[in-house]
């Protein structure tokens, strides 16, 4: 559940920062940025469903601070 998602962020944002979308930084690294906040939103909202809504607005802010800090413009 953790191994292979980092593994698979690791390589897509290698292959992103190849590609120029994205700054050529730590790939592992930012592997674990993007996906710790992910998982402790899921470890916090999973089993409340009435809290959807806050978790997906905390997700949205969370991809768009991601991509401002590593996005290439």
């Amino acid at each position: 559940f953790i191994d292979s998602a980092l593994k698979f962020q690791t390589e897509l944002f290698s292959e992103m920062g190849k590609q120029g979308f994205m700054k050529k930084e730590d790939p592992e690294i930012m592997a674990i940025q993007f996906y710790a906040p992910l998982f402790i939103l899921l470890m916090e909202y999973d089993t409340i469903p009435e809290k959807k809504d806050k978790a997906v607005a905390t997700l949205m802010r969370h991809v768009e601070q991601f991509s401002k800090l590593y996005s290439v413009e």
